[in-house]
């Protein structure tokens, strides 16, 4: 086989696009962009084309005025192919500017992917790019393997749509025993828009839901179950202490106080209060949000008018994550406890708050009376990126060829060899 050039890494996910390359020291390539395509609402809008036009990322947002927007990647699974595709196109051609027949392919998936999807994408990867070799990577083994190279452990795995609670063993997903709870980005998001309102702010349109998104990356921290520790969780933040609710008289109900100002895009300045700062407690508690509030969230999302209950899964609004994290961990075999609760990794946009690790680590360790067992939780400053870094790790094993499917390999059997070969 002739010599290739670097791999390329695809990591997907329902937010944002994570793509690059590395060339050693001499060139490093880390590019991130929405997960969305906006097409023209009316066919031969383009003058002379007679054919749509299609906007990717933040060009689609920037034309929002006039494009009907995609969301082709949700929940851990592509339900629109053609515009995932476009998705992948985008990356490999106006992003990376790279031929894709010259370099092997990570593409990273989740631990929700089904066989048939995964022959999909195979069958796009090599009869549409002509890729030379290509491995289909599960985000959380990803993740977890950038945590010092760990085969084995549990992956806490929050993202835009879905937090998912993985357990790997030997590098392999055990797709078995994972769990999600529906408390992504996008409802915290929502939750903070409805929060907002309340404080008569108003944000519906799709560049104001990122102005909501970036307070809520800024201010947002988790509450831990101690007034010293969230004392040290808000000087972290810069946040101004006297005005919290644990520094005040008992007596006093002046909830919404100012605890913290955000200065807008045009300059305007925002009081934040303590529900703002807050609006991470759905993660422990997804009941604290009313029923209509979850229904306006899908509406928010899927930009619709009216939805109905019965489309909504509401079994993944039941549990907190610390729930979910040791319910996954006491239904696998009893000898892999220990090991799991001593190696579980965040990753993920949806786990940066501060004061996530922590509160996980006090929530777990309420659970046992006596008998508690060793709780490591890992927390890398770089976990926004995890599955992406670690796939780099990856690629960078001297015989990374060998997982990868290659050419040859779907030439001969198609596109079950990817069942068969990467797990």
């Amino acid at each position: 086989m002739e010599e290739l050039c670097e791999p390329i890494i695809i990591d997907n996910g329902s937010h944002k696009m994570v793509v690059g390359f590395d060339q050693g020291f001499t060139r490093q390539v880390q590019i991130e962009f929405p997960t969305l395509v906006g097409s023209s609402k009316k066919q031969g809008i383009m003058i002379g084309m007679g054919k749509p036009i299609y906007k990717i990322g933040e060009k689609a947002i920037g034309n929002c005025g006039f494009l009907a927007f995609s969301y082709p990647y949700e929940k851990g699974k592509i339900i629109n192919w053609e515009d995932m595709e476009r998705i992948w196109r985008y990356s490999f051609f106006q992003e990376l500017r790279v031929m894709p027949e010259e370099h092997p392919v990570i593409l990273t998936e989740s631990a929700f992917v089904s066989p048939l999807d995964q022959q999909k994408t195979t069958e796009i990867m090599f009869e549409t790019f002509n890729v030379p070799l290509l491995y289909l990577a599960n985000k959380a083994a990803m993740s977890l393997y950038d945590s010092d190279q760990r085969i084995t452990g549990l992956v806490v795995e929050m993202g835009e749509d879905l937090n998912y609670v993985v357990p790997v063993y030997q590098g392999s997903c055990m797709r078995d025993y994972v769990q999600a709870s529906g408390v992504g980005g996008a409802f915290l998001t929502s939750h903070l828009i409805q929060i907002l309102i309340n404080l008569g702010h108003n944000y519906s349109t799709k560049k104001e839901r990122k102005i909501v998104e970036d307070i809520k990356e800024k201010h947002g921290v988790v509450s831990p179950l101690t007034k010293n520790s969230q004392n040290i969780i808000f000087h972290e933040s810069g946040l101004n202490i006297q005005n919290t609710p644990l520094n005040k008289d008992k007596n006093n109900k002046k909830k919404n106080e100012t605890i913290v100002k955000h200065e807008l895009p045009l300059g305007n300045i925002i009081d934040l209060n303590e529900k703002v700062v807050f609006v991470t407690k759905p993660l422990f508690d997804p009941k604290l949000v009313k029923i209509d509030e979850q229904l306006m969230r899908f509406a928010q999302r899927k930009k619709a008018f009216v939805i109905n209950e019965k489309d909504i899964n509401w079994k993944l609004y039941e549990k907190g994550i610390h729930e979910i994290v040791f319910d996954t961990i006491q239904s696998l075999p009893l000898e892999l406890h220990d090991i799991m609760f001593q190696n579980i990794v965040l990753a993920g946009g949806n786990s940066m708050f501060k004061g996530m690790r922590q509160r996980l680590i006090n929530e777990l360790e309420l659970f046992y009376a006596e008998n508690q067992p060793q709780i490591n939780v890992m927390a890398p400053n770089s976990r926004k990126y995890s599955s992406f870094l670690g796939c780099k790790k990856f690629s960078e094993l001297s015989n990374f060829s060998d997982y990868c499917v290659s050419r040859f390999e779907y030439d001969e059997i198609g596109s079950k060899i990817t069942n068969r070969k990467i797990f």
